[in-house]
Order: structure tokens, then sequence, then C-alpha cells
């Protein structure tokens, strides 16, 4: 399968791989303006890169007022993402953050991209939200992954809170493991 994918990216032009490969940073659905963002593409490129890359069937519409496109297949996804060098990933992980930060999205998927950015203080910002909000939704267990991620942020020295939000963290950690 990986080969059959590789061989189809080969015929795709420069902004087309560029503007599949931010679908692929970005993970699932994704706005016009988002890929352009994240890719880096000026406009009339971006809009004739999305034309092929609908074309060839690799992104696909779908019914999402926000959010309307979304790469054909996880595989193709999984093989565009590896096929990227390891800065790519990040700046295009860095844009993603921001972009997505405008859009007020759900604290895990900042955190993702955060993490993913090597942005450690947003990493651990966002992982605390999203444990936040997991908890909300009564979701103890994701809840707990997300402080985990925090926890290990600062365990690591990558992140640095001061004694308030540390409290908060290993209160709420508790709470989500009780």
């Amino acid at each position: 399968i990986r080969d059959v994918v590789l061989s189809r990216l080969e015929w795709l032009s420069q902004s087309a791989s560029s503007i599949l490969s931010a679908a692929a940073v970005i993970g699932r659905n994704c706005s016009f303006e988002l890929l352009q963002q994240v890719s880096g593409t000026a406009e009339q490129d971006s809009l004739d890169a999305l034309d092929e890359l609908l074309f060839a069937r690799m992104i696909v519409e779908i019914k999402n007022e926000t959010r309307p496109y979304t790469v054909s297949h996880d595989r193709i996804r999984e093989v565009v993402y590896a096929q990227l060098s390891a800065a790519r990933q990040q700046i295009f992980h860095r844009r993603a953050l921001l972009a997505l930060t405008e859009q007020k999205v759900l604290s895990a998927e900042l955190a993702h991209h955060a993490l993913s950015a090597k942005e450690w203080q947003f990493a651990f910002q966002h992982s605390l939200n999203a444990g936040d909000e997991a908890m909300s939704l009564s979701a103890a267990m994701g809840a707990a992954q997300h402080y985990e991620t925090a926890r290990s942020l600062l365990n690591e020295q990558k992140a640095e809170m001061d004694d308030a939000v540390r409290q908060r963290l290993f209160t709420s950690l508790g709470k989500a493991n009780e």
C-alpha cells in the first residue's frame, strides 16, 4: 500500500504536495484557510493544488461547514506524514498550533500540535486544559492521560509553572485517577 501511495505522490505538483502534507499534519478535517496557512502556499496556488488533490481523490470534501476537507484515507495520511522531514513536521505543527489557537478548538488538538512542534510551554498549558475539558465530560481516563503529559513535561523540566499551577495539576491528576 505504501508503494502505491508513494507512486501517486510522484505525480503531484509541488503546491499539491505541500497542501497534502499540511492535511496530513493537521489530522482530520481541514478548512481551505487552515491548509493554506499550514502549508505556507499562496492563495491561488493553494486553490489549484486543492483542485488537483480533489480530482486525484487524495483529499475529499465532506459535509462540515467549518472544516470541509480531509485526506481520503488514513493510510494515505500516514504515508504522507512519514515522508515529511522532522523539520517540516515540526514547522507544520507549529503553524497548525498558531492557526488553530485563533479558531478556539479543543485543547487536546492544540496539545497534540504543541507537543509535535516541541513548543513545551504551550504543550503543558494545553495538556492541562485538555485534562480539565475531559474531566468536565466525565472522561477521567482521557483526563489522566493529559494530566500525565503535563506532569512529564514538568518532570523533564521542559515547562515551568508557578506553585499554584503545579498544585492545580497534581490535584486534578489525583481526582482523575480517583
